[in-house]
């Protein structure tokens, strides 16, 4: 039996494409296969038509794919498309999936699915052996646990009513993954005779803020505290919390302490800022507040006090997506913490002045206690190592240039030296799987071209990413930045793992044997030259100073720039 003929009316796939662009999806990060022609067809008709639709961003890998669209969505706080090959692609994406998932980002993700006839009965009909091969019994299963909503198109009449939905759940707070599926005959089946939803249906619901009565109670109990904490990790997702945070922290003289960022949320360098890693303040505090952070100590390391009360505000108080998460707390809020946050201040600056008493001096001193300081680009004195190159790039790089962490086990000192002090300039890794950072810088500068952006990442993370497929990708659509590899030639995760379990007098600490060395890594800027890059390499804090001059001009001069920095221990 032959195929039907496609006729000039509209499909399913020019309804989705419709759809997508009517709901503010400007762009599909995409990996295509044998799943797409329809969509393909649909494009290619809507832009012969002069009809909208969303851009295709072609991507040889998914993980490029789906880090560009986390990076976009950094950049400008909307989310995109993904669009992946079946069963197979969405595997593709792999860790990549726990990362934006963790991170709470929006993301619309399509795959297509083998077709479902075999005798040429619908449009689409399987034509290729691998169609067998790639029907799978489970193809959700593959990205169930990291999404809020899955969804198998099966009718035409479905389609708006399922990306109405999808946009609906994926952009209400804690935001997250959706992924949708299609065979390849209902893709190319003709629109249903209904005209689309109005694309305004469907409003995205609010978080709710906490009482007027809470946000005094709170802030008269931090006011009446001798040592208040507060912890966060996320807050600076919203850029105006910043300010909200400083104004709070100086009117309290409470100090602030960034746990795992993955944004900047406080200015590092201020006077209360109290770094990155849990202190031994947290013991001696009697009051601590929790603001958007998933993981606000270590308690192998470091606990509250029993009689601590730790108050709990969050977008995401319960965190679902964290199996265990065992952290004491005694008063809990769901809440939009930027207008929480906005409201507990009103009500401290509106505080008696004599409600602090003689508080602020004792709180100093406190502060002062545990105060985090930069180091300076001096230090190591003058050996390349994670400390100088970190202390250097802060040294280099203006305050606006947005700086994207994916160090792992030199993230502390990347932290500490680059001293980002500017809303909006600091990324770090939002989860557990490495090979994020590069395709995040890359759809951030799709959607900043104007802005100076900067990957750190380690020679692992740099494998990770795929970098044949990313500095491609950002060659093809003009999208520089530059990436400056911290490489300690091999995975130190595992090495402080071991030493962190068994200590500096187990047998494999006497042995050195970590099973942990991959010193062939000492030309991977080729990689990347292969792919068109300007490259570098730096063994000295005077070589990568030049390195990072003729990096960053090339950058400015539409290239991507990597440079090897080959670090040693201080």
């Amino acid at each position: 039996m032959k195929n039907k003929t496609m006729t000039d009316r509209a499909t399913v796939s020019d309804v989705l494409l419709e759809a997508l662009h009517g709901l503010g999806v400007e762009y599909l990060f995409a990996n295509l296969g044998t799943d797409y022609p329809p969509i393909i067809e649909a494009m290619a008709r809507r832009s012969q038509a002069g009809n909208p639709a969303p851009t295709m961003l072609l991507c040889p890998h998914e993980n490029t794919a789906i880090t560009a669209a986390h990076g976009y969505f950094l950049g400008t706080g909307r989310g995109q498309g993904v669009f992946v090959h079946v069963g197979v692609g969405t595997q593709n994406l792999g860790g990549s999936l726990a990362n934006a998932a963790t991170g709470r980002v929006p993301m619309f993700i399509f795959a297509g699915r083998s077709p479902v006839t075999t005798r040429g009965e619908r449009l689409g009909s399987r034509d290729n052996p691998i169609h067998y091969f790639q029907d799978v019994r489970d193809q959700a299963g593959v990205i169930r646990q990291f999404t809020k909503w899955e969804f198998n198109l099966e009718l035409p009449e479905q389609i708006t009513y399922a990306v109405h939905r999808a946009r609906r759940l994926m952009e209400s707070d804690p935001k997250g993954l959706v992924y949708m599926t299609a065979a390849r005959e209902v893709l190319a089946m003709p629109a249903p005779e209904r005209g689309a939803d109005p694309f305004h249906w469907g409003a995205t619901p609010s978080l709710g803020r906490i009482s007027d009565e809470t946000a005094r109670s709170i802030a008269e109990r931090l006011a009446a505290a001798q040592r208040p904490l507060l912890i966060t990790s996320y807050a600076g997702r919203n850029k105006g919390a910043v300010d909200t945070l400083v104004q709070l922290s100086e009117t309290l003289a409470m100090p602030v302490l960034e746990a795992g960022p993955m944004y900047l949320n406080f200015p590092r360098g201020h006077e209360n800022h109290w770094g990155f890693l849990p202190v031994q303040g947290i013991a001696e505090a009697d009051l601590i507040l929790l603001v958007d952070t998933d993981v606000p100590w270590l308690s192998k390391t470091v606990m509250p006090r029993p009689d601590t009360p730790v108050i709990q505000l969050d977008l995401d108080p319960l965190k679902p997506h964290i199996t265990m998460w065992d952290f004491p707390v005694t008063e809990s809020y769901q809440t939009d913490t930027d207008i929480a946050l906005a409201s507990i201040l009103t009500h401290a600056k509106g505080l008696d002045a004599t409600a602090l008493d003689a508080k602020p001096d004792a709180r100093r001193e406190w502060t002062a206690k545990h105060r985090f300081t930069p180091p300076p680009p001096s230090i190591d004195n003058g050996k390349l190592t994670a400390r100088s190159l970190s202390a250097l790039l802060g040294e280099v790089l203006p305050p606006e240039t947005v700086f994207f962490d994916e160090g792992i086990t030199n993230t502390a000192p990347i932290r500490e030296g680059t001293r980002r002090t500017v809303p909006g300039t600091y990324f770090g890794i939002t989860g557990g799987s490495l090979g994020w950072g590069g395709g995040a810088a890359m759809g951030y500068k799709l959607a900043r071209p104007e802005a100076e952006v900067v990957l750190g990442v380690g020679d692992g993370s740099f494998l990770f990413s795929v970098p044949s497929s990313l500095y491609l990708t950002a060659r093809r659509y003009k999208t520089p930045f530059l990436t400056v590899i911290y490489n300690n030639s091999g995975w130190n995760a595992v090495r402080t793992a071991s030493l962190r379990v068994y200590g500096e007098e187990s047998e494999v600490a006497r042995s050195g044997d970590f099973q942990h060395d991959f010193p062939s890594t000492a030309n991977l800027e080729d990689i990347a030259g292969a792919c068109g890059c300007h490259t570098g390499r730096a063994d000295s804090i005077e070589s990568m100073q030049a390195a990072l001059e003729k990096g960053r001009k090339a950058v400015k001069k539409g290239q991507c720039a990597v440079i090897n920095a080959m670090i040693s221990d201080p």
